[in-house]
């Protein structure tokens, strides 16, 4: 039986309608005029461009994933799919807005050598902590498909090595699901909320979702809004095949 939030498709549209509404309330509340209004509220609109910003495009683009890892991947003997978290800690300000989200891409492919994955870097918003002098803290991390599970002491090898940098989270978390499209879905959805550390008697770090303000909805989008979903993914393996396949399909339909 799956997880009540392993359903993440059976979500999708109340998802995306609440981020849209969000999104346009924000837009409304902090646009610079009636033309910077106007266009950005297209722009959120819009489906088919797959950008990191538009919520209803994340729902095509997912298709398209699914087509062509659906015929590499198999599920697990439990018959299930493993969808991954790492974080290695890359962390920026939000006054600088530091978008060299590459130098951790070039990490996590050293730390999962020899793996097969595909995977995007994401990003996490914590507004009410900062990042030194620069701002709220806003955090790299890495969402992805395994497509085989790894072994228990192969996951603690990983995590031994992210660790002996003072992390005290574990940094590569896995999340099995039922479906590959959940997996899909969760992996490559748009930043559009917050987290706020929690720590218990043990000093143990987790983690809860919060809603942002219109503000951090407004900032984001402006940042963001020239990417699309795909220019944050890599992949390794045979994962590398089924993303080059992807992103030819994503070429090819916009010729």
């Amino acid at each position: 039986m799956s997880k009540p939030h392993s359903r993440y498709a059976d979500k999708f549209k109340y998802n995306a309608s609440l981020q849209l509404d969000l999104l346009h309330r924000a837009i409304a509340l902090y646009s610079e005029n009636l033309e910077q209004k106007v266009k950005l509220s297209k722009y959120v609109d819009r489906v088919k461009e797959l950008g990191l910003m538009q919520p209803r495009a994340l729902k095509p683009f997912a298709k398209i994933i699914y087509k062509h890892l659906d015929k590499v991947i198999r599920p697990s003997n439990e018959g299930k799919y493993m969808m991954f978290t790492l974080v290695v800690g890359y962390d920026f300000g939000k006054n600088n807005w530091n978008m060299n989200y590459k130098k951790l891409q070039k990490k996590v492919r050293k730390l999962l050598k020899g793996y097969d994955y595909i995977a995007t870097v994401a990003l996490d918003e914590f507004p009410r902590e900062q990042y030194l002098s620069e701002g709220t803290l806003m955090s790299w991390h890495v969402h992805g498909i395994f497509f085989e599970k790894p072994t228990a002491w192969n996951t603690r090898k990983i995590n031994q090595q992210i660790e002996r940098k003072g992390h005290k989270i574990i940094p590569l978390r896995t999340e099995s699901y039922d479906r590959l499209i959940d997996a899909i879905y969760y992996a490559f959805k748009g930043p559009y909320g917050g987290k706020v550390r929690v720590e218990d008697k043990e000093g143990h770090t987790s983690f809860r979702h919060v809603r942002l303000g219109y503000t951090s909805y407004f900032q984001n989008l402006i940042q963001l809004k020239n990417y699309k979903i795909y220019d944050l993914m890599f992949a390794g393996g045979k994962g590398r095949k089924v993303l080059n396949r992807i992103l030819e399909e994503i070429n090819n339909a916009k010729a």
